[in-house]
């Protein structure tokens, strides 16, 4: 084999070659990784957090008579975009036994800054489903954990396991 430098470049052509390869192969990566890094960042500016109150809002009130009885401890759950974006199809949410959805609450749109607000009188905690600006779906935690929205079945074993705890826990704290 001929291993003529006016046939095959030499030495230096190749290393400059390969060098100007791996700066493109670089370049994507780190653009992936950051494009990774800022969904995740709004993902988590989004807040979910739970109270219990005595008081019904007037919304709710309207629903729940005083003859109906005593009135239960209602929780508050809350959630709140701290994004600078809004979020959207954002939903309240907990998984039967079987594994599918319940769907208690439904915004369309949560702009910066605003509340979504379910109230229950329930003693279980749901979780909550939401689409980023990106269009990148989550399932948010009281626990404060974010998962991409493939389902509580496709969590990994530690996720699943994390998610249940927190509601388990959630639970224990209610009573």
């Amino acid at each position: 084999m001929d291993f003529n430098p006016d046939t095959w470049g030499t030495v230096a052509d190749w290393v400059g070659g390969a060098g100007t390869t791996l700066a493109f192969v670089a370049t994507a990566v780190v653009i992936y990784r950051d494009a990774k890094v800022r969904r995740l960042a709004q993902a988590r500016k989004v807040v979910y957090t739970s109270e219990r109150t005595d008081t019904y809002s007037l919304a709710t009130y309207a629903l729940h008579n005083e003859e109906d009885g005593p009135t239960p401890s209602i929780r508050r759950h809350i959630l709140k975009n701290l994004s600078d974006e809004p979020i959207y199809m954002a939903y309240f949410y907990y998984q039967d036994r079987q594994k599918r959805p319940q769907f208690l609450a439904k915004q369309n749109i949560v702009l910066p800054g605003a509340e979504f607000v379910y109230e229950s009188d329930d003693a279980w905690l749901p979780l909550v489903l939401f689409r980023d600006n990106s269009g990148v779906g989550w399932i948010r935690t009281l626990g404060g954990s974010v998962y991409p929205a493939g389902g509580i079945h496709k969590l990994n074993q530690r996720q699943l396991e994390d998610v249940l705890f927190a509601q388990y826990m959630r639970r224990e704290s209610v009573r």
